[in-house]
């Protein structure tokens, strides 16, 4: 009776040669497909690592552009207050003069208006006629 742990002689052989044909099976059909797949998961994984690396770099770019454009907005933002202050401060200086200025020109118009309203009659009647109509509203006001 044949035992597999002691085998003779001829169960070597065909065990052999059904090893080296399966062998040379796979080797010729199996294998290639087998590496093609390797490769090409080998090359997926190379080219999501340089995508990786690209958007990486991206991102760092757009993180650097983004910092310069706060900078120059923050730049921009404290030479408009400069600009704004330099204004204010020149207005502020410049508001005594132009209430002087306005004050003369109120007080000149005033002269003028109280010249032509002395030298002309309508306008003294037409005082007169205010004058008295004020007066007599005030005391009707009073009786209400």
């Amino acid at each position: 009776m044949p035992s597999i742990l002691s085998p003779d002689l001829g169960l070597l052989f065909w065990m052999f040669l059904a090893f080296l044909i399966v062998f040379a099976l796979v080797a010729k059909y199996g294998f290639p497909v087998i590496i093609k797949m390797v490769e090409d998961r080998k090359n997926y994984i190379d080219e999501s690592l340089k995508k990786a690396r690209e958007a990486n770099e991206k991102l760092a770019n757009i993180k650097a552009e983004s910092e310069e454009i706060l900078r120059q907005a923050s730049e921009r933002q404290a030479q408009v207050l400069k600009e704004a202050m330099a204004t204010r401060d020149s207005i502020v200086k410049s508001a005594p003069r132009g209430i002087e200025c306005r004050r003369k020109s109120c007080r000149t118009s005033a002269d003028n208006y109280k010249v032509i309203q002395n030298s002309h009659p309508f306008f003294r009647r037409l005082r007169s006629f205010w004058t008295s109509e004020v007066i007599r509203l005030a005391t009707f006001s009073q009786f209400k």
